[in-house]
């Protein structure tokens, strides 16, 4: 790390995590139902298909309550010895505005967008 990460905005951004090993684990445990409750006919374009109520549902895999993005990443940066990002200045969301239109505005016109 060179130290020059920086908070952006307020520092409140809350965002919800999950081991992959969890992920990996609701996935599994979701086609385990689906394997086992569907069953199809030999014709690919027949529509006697039987389907589990699960089939077309949205499902979040998730490991409890959301947590604020910054302090998580901070604890992980003070594990590994480096400088407490809320003693550094924060990075205005206007400026990264700013910063984002221009580089838009110049993508467009070297036509490297």
């Amino acid at each position: 790390g060179n130290g020059r990460l920086r908070i952006f905005g307020s520092g409140r951004s809350i965002i919800s995590t999950c081991f992959v090993d969890n992920y990996a684990h609701g996935l599994m445990c979701g086609a385990d139902v689906l394997d086992d409750t569907t069953s199809t006919t030999n014709d690919a374009y027949s529509d006697t298909t039987t389907r589990h109520p699960a089939w077309g549902s949205f499902y979040i895999i998730t490991d409890g309550e959301p947590q604020n993005f910054w302090t998580m990443i901070n604890t992980a940066i003070l594990a590994m010895g480096f400088v407490d990002l809320t003693e550094k200045f924060h990075l205005p969301v206007w400026l990264l505005y700013m910063v984002a239109y221009i580089c838009n505005a110049v993508g467009f016109l070297t036509g490297k967008k």
